[in-house]
């Protein structure tokens, strides 16, 4: 076996006991780009406001370059957003993370760890050769 793939497979033997530890490493950003999402729909109707246009009539301006400001109107709304949910937010991703972690533990009854064992014994027995 190569040891470079010996080295990887022993890696993910290590993270599968402890990932069954504790949560998915991904799912707090992926929660916290999911709550960002539902408060960039909730600002969206900000950037028709006459506060944030040119015109200052709601149009938003008018001009040729009116794309292309809509283009950094939509980034800038995103980073906005972003920066809400990862610096508190609305509460949405605390809650998407608790409700996957009560989830988890009701999955994890008794046997659990006998089915982990059992699941990457093909794989022991392959690197044991």
């Amino acid at each position: 076996m190569d040891p470079i793939a010996y080295v990887r497979t022993a890696e993910l033997l290590k993270m599968s006991s402890e990932q069954a530890a504790g949560p998915d490493p991904r799912l707090k950003p992926a929660a916290h780009a999911f709550e960002a999402s539902l408060i960039q729909e909730l600002l969206k109707p900000m950037q028709h406001d006459a506060l944030f246009s040119d015109a200052g009539d709601g149009s938003g301006g008018g001009g040729v370059a009116d794309g292309g400001m809509d283009t950094v109107n939509s980034l800038s709304l995103q980073a906005l957003a972003q920066a809400i949910s990862n610096h508190g937010g609305f509460g949405i991703a605390d809650q998407v993370l608790k409700e996957v972690k009560a989830q988890n533990a009701q999955a994890e009854g008794p046997g659990q760890e006998q089915r982990q064992k059992a699941a990457l014994e093909p794989l022991q027995k392959f690197l044991s050769r």
